[in-house]
């Protein structure tokens, strides 16, 4: 199915108690590539303070509803070390592996640092046909 902003906040709402801390709700939105499954975007103040947080998937491809769970999951993990400061070290270093078990262990959800091919599912009707297989291929 094609990815909509509802269900994005619906996973959201989902798994925001699965964190120690709260997290405040971000915007939602959709990103037209197939270059990425997902991102988290935010305003980092100097302090560090995030400001503006924004959890986006891509609509490029057709999802079903437990891999929209993983890139959203995915996307809040990002979200929560950013929040809260935390120092990892790494982008997807031991810190955000750490709360990715914590999902894997209550829901049997791998979150991934790249989503695998195999999880996506097909090509999202009207998609160029040149960047599906060059997704496949390298994505």
């Amino acid at each position: 199915m094609r990815v909509t902003v509802e269900q994005i906040e619906q996973a959201f709402d989902k798994y925001k108690d699965d964190f120690e801390k709260s997290l405040p709700k971000p915007s939602f939105g959709l990103i037209h590539t197939y270059r990425t499954s997902g991102e988290f975007t935010c305003i980092k103040w100097k302090n560090g303070t995030v400001r503006r947080p924004k959890i986006s998937i891509t609509d490029y491809f057709d999802w079903d509803q437990e891999t929209i769970d993983i890139v959203v999951i995915h996307e809040m993990i990002h979200y929560y070390i950013a929040y809260y400061k935390i120092k990892d070290n790494e982008e997807h270093g031991e810190k955000f592996k750490e709360l990715g078990n914590v999902f894997k262990e209550k829901y049997g959800l791998e979150i991934y640092d790249l989503m695998p091919a195999e999880r996506i599912q097909k090509r999202r009707e009207g998609a160029p046909k040149l960047a599906w297989i060059l997704a496949k291929l390298f994505g």
